[in-house]
């Protein structure tokens, strides 16, 4: 009578041997199911053929070819290939074929392991292996050795080793980790849907990073030379790029911060928004383009001290170049590209471009850029409109051609300013300033022996600080202001001199009206003006129009700015200063003050700050909102807003509107204001306090020292952990703890 046994262990002998769970002996009529097959040494071929579970297969020493693939079995099998360059496969692609829940060890040797199935854990020991893993849940480890590793899942963590690995993850939460050697790690999607989140770390060596399709991923590099490579969509995406000559390359990302920490770095972002790069100290490239940009804000490019190199043809941008020999590019490359830009550069001879030509656009000129060159005789080139720049220390060179609307300070030294239209100071030193039409050139007693050339009936010269004496020799006139002198090459012969002691118009146009005297009040037009203050106690009234509002005081300061509606753009230096925007579309900077107090009004406004105690309010409209100092109060007011933050002590009230809040600083409370909007809220700081009202709101680096309240007034609520997260359910909201389920303490109150 047939008869099937089950159980045993079939130990092969030192020899090549062929194993299998399944064996059918015709001359007893009897089945035999192996639960163990142990090849020992020699060229083994084990096989799970009869589709037993929890089988353990050991191929012993020597090259073995090792099989669990029978359809609907092998599930938790143990799975040894032994020393020896082995082949094991684990399941089949198929659902019906998959082997789930195994464990596979595949030992020293050059191995090579395909896996069909989740929840497996792979061990691939040493020297030289190749991993095929398709399936969830898998954590890996590819040991010492020149490894490949392709993997398809999601919730998996690879672990490379030592030696040049090659390692590609392919799934949403996926963790892959380098070891020592120059590796080259992967992270997408599995499919062609959605985007993945995903951590590459590998600080060790010389490594090779590629994303794509993530979503609040994380990249970290060590102090190699890197090559990093984010294509295709990546959200909020961090970069760490760390020491080293390393080359970081985006592709139409979105919200990506990238820091390297010194080295000569080489950036390049195409086609994304809201970036923000930290390249640190060294001789850095910048590249950022984006096409037919209008619309994207935030970007924020710091490059450190060295030799840079950094072009621009992005709106909505600032650029800090750092200390050091700079050139820097702002180009329009499509349209609205390169407008709205803040250029700043430290000590160093640099070279400024502020460019357009019809080889390299295909859209409108840029506008509204801000350049200040800092210390250094320093070169700046413009040919587009509404421009100001501010040379700073230094002897320099300053050209804008063919652009209207155009404000140029040279600054101290001996500086060579030729401008088309606007208006020109040259600032303290012996500068010569060539000019083209409808130029108002501001000279200010003190600011030494100025040549001026060109000057004809369409220019305006304003005399301030002091009263001032002509005298004609020869074809020029010469004007005294104390101990200076202003020389009008061949101005003798002209019908008109429109000399002026304080320039304040009225009328139908816009106006230059600059103030260097304290205790006034200055008053605008209705259209669009440009107002200059550099005295204290002064009140600006600027009335309506798309004004200019510039000031920057060194005394007790005590400014009150009313800039009225339109679409204004205020900096201004000093202490005690009060702001009211007014409505339109504002950009004001607050550099360098204290006591500041800011409120931008309707409209959608750009507030940057550098002022301690401080007080900036955006009122209605989606604002941008970026401060650096301690001891601030931030309110976004209504409709959507992006607030950014890095000083210490620092309140912040989102208002209402589904806000953005990034803060870096420590001790820092930020109310979600009652608002129904959704808040999403990135946080790096110490002593960091949520005050959640309403909404479904995200927050992201809680740490142990966090807290989050509930606001006092909410008793009923409940958390769940969900992965890494936690998730608090306040009625039909929820407020979203990334990363909180992994903190020792969870402030919840």
């Amino acid at each position: 009578m047939p008869q099937t046994i089950q159980g045993d262990t079939l130990v092969g002998t030192s020899g090549n041997d062929d194993l299998r769970t399944l064996y059918y002996d015709s001359a007893t009529e009897t089945t035999t199911i192996y639960s163990a097959l142990s090849g020992l040494g020699g060229d083994d071929a084990l096989d799970n053929n009869g589709g037993v579970d929890n089988v353990t297969l050991d191929g012993g020493a020597d090259n073995d070819r090792i099989y669990n693939t029978v359809s609907g079995g092998g599930q938790s099998s143990s799975i040894i290939g032994g020393a020896g360059n082995d082949y094991i496969q684990n399941g089949y692609a198929t659902d019906q074929f998959k082997a789930n829940d195994a464990t596979i060890d595949a030992g020293d040797g050059d191995d090579n392991v395909d896996n069909y199935g989740d929840n497996a854990l792979i061990n691939l020991g040493d020297d030289d292996d190749s991993l095929y893993n398709v399936g969830d849940k898998a954590t890996i480890s590819a040991g010492a050795g020149a490894d490949n590793v392709s993997h398809f899942g999601d919730d998996s963590s690879i672990d490379a080793g030592a030696g040049d690995d090659t390692v590609g993850g392919y799934g949403n939460n996926i963790t892959v980790r380098g070891g020592a050697g120059n590796d080259s790690l992967q992270g997408y999607r599995k499919n062609d849907s959605g985007n993945v989140k995903i951590l590459l770390d590998d600080t060790q060596g010389n490594n090779s990073f590629s994303i794509g399709y993530s979503t609040n991923s994380t990249i970290n590099a060590g102090a190699g030379d890197d090559k990093i490579s984010a294509d295709y969509t990546n959200e909020n995406l961090l970069i760490n790029a760390g020491a080293g000559n390393n080359s970081v390359q985006t592709q139409y990302g979105n919200g990506v911060t990238i820091n390297a920490a010194g080295g000569s770095d080489t950036i390049t972002i195409n086609d994304g928004s809201n970036f923000v790069v930290n390249a640190g100290d060294g001789a850095n490239v910048i590249e950022n383009h984006r096409i037919n940009d209008t619309t994207a804000s935030g970007h924020t490019i710091t490059a450190g001290a060295g030799n840079d190199s950094i072009t621009n043809r992005v709106a909505n941008a600032l650029i800090n170049a750092g200390d050091g020999n700079n050139y820097v590019i702002n180009g329009a490359y499509g349209s609205g590209g390169g407008s709205n830009v803040t250029i700043n550069t430290g000590s160093g001879n640099d070279f400024i471009n502020n460019y357009y030509d019809s080889e390299h656009a295909r859209g409108d000129k840029q506008e509204n850029v801000i350049i200040n060159s800092g210390a250094g005789n320093d070169t700046v080139t413009n040919i587009t409109d509404k421009v100001t720049i501010d040379g700073g220390d230094g002897d320099d060179e300053i050209s804008s051609y063919n652009a209207t609307d155009v404000s140029i300070n040279g600054g101290a030294g001996a500086d060579t300013i030729f401008i088309a239209n606007g208006t020109v100071s040259g600032g303290a030193g012996n500068d010569s300033i060539s000019a083209g039409d409808n130029v108002l050139i501001q000279y200010t007693s003190g600011d030494g022996n100025d040549a001026i050339w060109s000057f004809d009936e369409n220019f305006t010269l304003s005399i301030g600080g002091g009263n001032y004496s002509s005298v004609i020799s020869g074809s020029d006139v010469i004007l005294t202001v104390g101990s200076g002198k202003i020389t009008l090459n061949g101005a003798a012969s002209l019908d008109d001199l429109n000399i002026i002691g304080t320039y304040v118009g009225d009328g139908d146009t816009g106006k230059n009206i600059s103030n260097t005297i304290a205790n006034t009040l200055v008053t605008g037009t209705n259209n669009a003006d440009t107002i200059t203050n550099s005295a204290d106690n002064v009140t600006i009234q600027a009335l309506g129009g798309n004004d200019s509002i510039f000031g920057a005081t060194r005394g007790d300061s005590n400014i009150i700015i009313d800039a009225g509606d339109g679409n204004d753009v205020i900096e201004t230096y000093g202490s005690n200063i009060s702001v009211n925007a007014g409505n339109g579309n504002d950009s004001i900077h607050i550099f360098h003050n204290e006591y500041a107090t800011v409120l931008a009004g309707a409209g959608n406004d750009t507030i940057f700050n550098t002022a301690t105690d401080a007080v900036l309010d955006g009122g209605e409209g989606n604002d941008f909102i970026h401060n650096d100092l301690e001891n601030v109060t931030i309110t976004g007011g209504a409709d959507d807003d992006i607030i950014e933050n890095y000083g210490e002590n620092v309140v912040i009230n989102t208002g209402y509107g589904s806000d953005i809040i990034n803060n870096s600083g420590d001790s820092v409370q930020v109310d979600d204001g009652g608002g129904s909007g959704d808040d999403t809220v990135t946080n790096s700081g110490e002593n960091f306090v949520y005050i959640y009202q309403d909404g479904n709101d995200s927050i992201s680096g809680l740490t142990n020292s966090s807290t989050v309240s509930l606001g006092g007034v909410i008793t009923r609520y409940s958390t769940v952990a969900s992965g890494s997260d936690v998730i608090v359910n306040v009625g039909n909201n929820q407020i979203t703890l990334a990363g909180a389920a992994t903190l020792d303490n969870l402030n919840i109150v």
